[in-house]
């Protein structure tokens, strides 16, 4: 029988997710994209354009650290500041072509490396992990 804590538990489970996502991390298709910068391009390649202050609410960030964000990426070609064509004050950012070509790459790379790992794995492990998955998504809706 095993005998572990409820928070050795969560410590394990915590430590392992997040070495899992520097594993996945690593598959990058560029070196001039950090994985923060990743993530605003993903927000906005996925729910559309935004307003920088969208964007910094979004990430949890200030808005001068967002701002700093989108000019790198707009500095590499991956996303473009409009006027709000309803509000001439604001401003939208948007991806570019190449930006949603940046993410689909890397997100068709990821997923490669993950098919490989798991078919080095039993279906019952497999099934295993489909199973953790459920509950995680769980776990972040709740």
């Amino acid at each position: 029988m095993r005998a572990v804590s409820i928070e050795e538990d969560a410590k394990r489970f915590r430590m392992e997710v997040l070495r899992l996502a520097r594993r996945i991390g690593e598959v990058r298709i560029t070196e001039v994209v950090s994985e923060t910068q990743f993530d605003v391009l993903t927000h906005l390649h996925d729910g559309g354009s935004a307003t920088p202050s969208d964007l910094a609410r979004m990430e949890s960030v200030t808005p001068p650290a967002i701002n700093r964000t989108v000019n790198a990426l707009e500095a590499a070609g991956l996303v473009r500041r409009v006027g709000d064509p309803d509000d001439g004050r604001r401003i939208i950012v948007e991806v570019t072509d190449e930006g949603h070509a940046l993410i689909d790459e890397t997100r068709n790379r990821r997923n490669a490396r993950m098919r490989a790992e798991f078919a080095l794995l039993s279906p019952e492990d497999r099934a295993a992990f489909v199973r953790v998955s459920e509950l995680m998504a769980e776990m972040l809706r709740g």
